[in-house]
């Protein structure tokens, strides 16, 4: 009878481990949050209701497509195990994007002048916009793009002559700001004057025909050369002058835009108005699965030294447009992009998942034995105005942890300088293609110097790194 008081406690210890969690569903067309989101048939409407309920290992929120667009939401007290993680994921096949950006109906109808702008009033402030899915580039001298990616091209900035002084840009004549007829008083100046270093500042100061204006120099003790200087300038109206661009004045609600066919931009709008869809805090064994992020992302991080954050997995997620600056609004702090930092000693993984189009870093991220396998990284970071003082330069994608894994990743066409910056503390580096970082002048950060694009094959990168690997 002993022995089988023992088998029986020890089968009831272990029953718990046995039982499935829960799954609930979201239909954003169909749901309604009063249901109990147990089936299709009774699925939630919203997102954050069905992660809400997600109490216990093994319960899962399945979404349907479509787009979701709902305030930032907290995440927090979510505990899998590994075993069981807590999954959020697409229903099935289906992938649904987790939006960031909401219609921009006019006002009062929209308004065509005679050299193709159109405006219009609208209810609510935005920093980036979107036609038919399509990101429009901020008004700017000298010109460039997003759509045709001159935008990620050195030789569209403007230059600065060996007579600048801090707090002084003066331009060298190559775009001839002189002869351009503009007044860029008041405009958003992003200003590569510190080597790695590239900040924003609002111009102070200038008058049509003038080869220089002036900006409040904040920076701190930067590596000032004037003749490696170089600039663009933003967010004026007088700049929007090619189908693309658009610019938004604030102080009227008033959205200008050129379109790239021409027609009307009626129905056909989006604007991000959020920078972080979730936010991420003392969960263990999170699990996220096959979801866009559509000019959005996520932020996790410890919000107290309690705050335990372990065991996140990211698998085949796209980050599409996830963070964008505020410049447009006249706000000279770097944009806000996806960070994921585990509590102390702790992991996380991203796998076969995508970065696409972010305006500053795609990713920023610490851990101990962190898993980055599968993933691709591409035209990110075209303005590269990162920081507001001195630093040490940043990357595509950097990293602040320890025993990192770092295999077979792509990288290709982001402006930043460094494409992957490990921790120098063991990290493992194998079988990534990394390539045109900054014009493919740079591939990782492994050394202050520059390296040719030839030198950026992985059992190189690995040497330098300290972890060479066949």
């Amino acid at each position: 009878m002993k022995g089988l008081s023992l088998i029986a406690a020890a089968f009831l210890v272990v029953l718990p481990l046995c039982v499935s969690g829960t799954t609930y569903y979201v239909d954003g067309k169909n749901g309604e949050d009063s249901n109990n989101g147990k089936s299709i048939a009774t699925a939630f409407v919203t997102i954050k209701t069905c992660i809400n309920a997600l109490k216990n290992p093994g319960d899962e929120c399945h979404i349907r497509r479509g787009r979701y667009h709902e305030s930032e939401f907290q995440i927090s007290g979510k505990r899998g195990s590994p075993s069981q993680p807590i999954i959020i994921r697409g229903y099935q096949n289906e992938i649904p994007v987790i939006d960031g950006t909401i219609p921009l109906p006019a006002k009062a109808g929209w308004k065509c002048d005679n050299k193709g702008i159109y405006s219009a009033q609208i209810e609510q402030d935005i920093w980036q916009l979107f036609v038919d899915g399509e990101m429009m580039t901020n008004a700017r001298w000298p010109d460039a793009l997003w759509s045709d990616k001159t935008a990620f091209l050195n030789k569209y900035w403007a230059k600065s002559a060996k007579s600048s002084k801090r707090g002084k840009m003066v331009d060298n004549g190559a775009k001839n700001l002189a002869g351009s007829g503009l007044n860029v008083a008041g405009a958003m100046a992003i200003l590569n004057i510190g080597s790695f270093n590239t900040f924003t500042a609002i111009v102070k100061s200038h008058t049509p025909g003038q080869n220089f204006f002036t900006y409040d120099d904040t920076f701190g003790a930067i590596k000032f050369k004037p003749s490696h200087n170089q600039y663009f300038l933003e967010d004026k109206l007088e700049f929007l002058d090619n189908a693309g661009e658009w610019f938004y004045d604030k102080s009227t609600k008033t959205v200008y835009v050129k379109t790239m066919d021409g027609k009307s931009p009626e129905g056909r709008l989006r604007g991000k108005v959020q920078t972080y869809a979730f936010t991420i805090s003392n969960c263990q064994h999170l699990h996220f699965k096959q979801l866009t992020f559509f000019a959005t992302t996520i932020k996790a991080r410890p919000t107290h030294r309690r705050d335990v954050i372990n065991g996140l997995s990211f698998h085949s997620i796209n980050f599409n447009f996830p963070s964008y600056s505020k410049r447009m609004l006249g706000d000279t702090t770097p944009p806000r992009w996806t960070v994921i930092q585990p509590s102390r000693g702790n992991s996380f993984q991203l796998i076969n998942s995508t970065f696409y189009g972010s305006d500053g870093l795609a990713l920023e991220y610490m851990g101990d034995g962190v898993l980055l396998q599968n993933n691709l990284f591409e035209y990110n970071d075209w303005s590269v105005a990162n920081m507001q003082t001195k630093n040490g330069g940043l990357g595509t994608v950097i990293s602040n942890g320890e025993n990192d894994r770092f295999i077979r990743n792509t990288l290709r066409y982001n402006g930043a300088s460094n494409g992957y910056r490990p921790n120098r503390r063991n990290p493992l580096v194998k079988l990534n293609h990394i390539h045109s970082s900054m014009l493919g002048s740079f591939a990782a950060r492994w050394s202050r110097r520059s390296v040719p694009e030839r030198r950026t094959d992985q059992r190189y990168v690995a040497k330098q790194l300290g972890s060479l690997e066949p």
